[in-house]
């Protein structure tokens, strides 16, 4: 996922993900760089994903897809625990820590 300059946050095909990234309440979807014929025309279509609360349900409810991301989640614990997590781990630039040192 990537946030663009104009504040969507948009998938590896450039497909908007989310309009509003931020606080400033920006409405993207009015923005003329939008291209309303392939994006809102794709999200319209899938709209009936998170709209239709029975799809929803059936989401939570499949003990398959549970069991998966079960899995999935203890592969991503046990690799923070090996590696340690990346947001605990802080980056100094070569010259912050020159600076550091000599200070």
């Amino acid at each position: 996922l990537n946030v663009n300059y104009d504040m969507t946050v948009r998938d590896s095909d450039n497909s908007v993900v989310q309009f509003m990234y931020g606080e400033d309440g920006m409405d993207i979807s009015k923005a003329q760089f939008i291209e309303t014929s392939k994006q809102l025309r794709f999200l319209d279509l899938n709209r009936d994903a998170i709209v239709r609360p029975e799809i929803t349900k059936k989401l939570v409810n499949d003990d398959d897809l549970n069991e998966q991301i079960k899995a999935h989640l203890k592969k991503v614990k046990a690799w923070n625990k090996k590696q340690g997590s990346l947001v605990q781990k802080r980056k100094i630039s070569a010259f912050a820590k020159f600076s550091a040192e000599t200070a």
